[in-house]
């Protein structure tokens, strides 16, 4: 049997991660602007499937996510103040000074971070908000009921990347917390599935090019309410002098 599932990576990752994220955006969002403040223009940095676009949402008149990937904008959720456009934040497709507050979730790792800030700082109006943030769901546990014991890649992905040290970001906030998750077993199914290292391993383990029947199958055999626990890394920066 054909064990290389490569060529549906793109389109199966993004259609398990729009079916199912747990609301973290909203709670660390919550947790940086407690005093629920409104800006007019929001960007929001690797929107994915507009999860984290809709969560900054709440905070602006108008926002535009952007990604790199356009199998994820494809997916992305509409909703009357928001707009995808392909793009990263190496090369933000947006005019000078024209945004009051900046989101990047879980995205920051994967981009040059000086030209991020570089990028980001002619963007942005003065006193922009820039708020970098990230969560680990921990499921590793889950894996070893699986069978697949947890792995590293070469480069280890590091949640903690952050503004903090960069000239011209003045850090306000920069904490970690740790919360519980409730979900079921499609839901859990959708959360391993969403990662592309974990979609291999689950799909030639159950030998599909498809396994989120299967998985979710295995998964309920011990019932079908879970817990597992997040970790969360947030940090609140004004543009300005440190």
């Amino acid at each position: 049997m054909k064990t290389d599932y490569n060529h549906a990576y793109n389109h199966a990752i993004a259609a398990h991660y729009a079916a199912y994220r747990p609301s973290l955006h909203s709670t660390i969002l919550e947790k940086v602007l407690p005093e629920d403040p409104m800006f007019l223009k929001g960007l929001d940095v690797g929107c994915g499937t507009g999860y984290s676009t809709l969560a900054l949402a709440k905070y602006c008149s108008n926002v535009i996510g952007i990604d790199p990937s356009q199998s994820m904008l494809d997916r992305a959720t509409e909703y009357p103040n928001v707009k995808y456009v392909e793009g990263s934040g190496e090369e933000i497709p947006l005019p000078d000074d024209s945004i009051d507050i900046v989101t990047l979730a879980g995205s920051l790792f994967y981009i040059n971070l000086n030209k991020a800030a570089s990028e980001i700082r002619r963007v942005c109006r003065k006193e922009a908000v820039i708020i970098p943030y990230d969560f680990k769901i921990q499921l590793n546990e889950t894996l070893a009921l699986l069978g697949l014991d947890h792995q590293t890649t070469k480069k280890e992905y590091d949640h903690t990347v952050n503004f903090s040290g960069v000239d011209g970001f003045k850090e306000i906030v920069n904490k970690q917390d740790q919360i519980n998750i409730e979900c079921t077993g499609a839901q859990l199914a959708h959360l391993l599935l969403s990662d592309p290292n974990r979609y291999n391993r689950i799909a030639k383990k159950f030998e599909t090019e498809n396994p989120f029947r299967k998985l979710k199958e295995s998964l309920i055999k011990s019932g079908n309410h879970f817990f597992v626990k997040a970790n969360l890394f947030y940090s609140k920066y004004h543009l300005g002098e440190e």
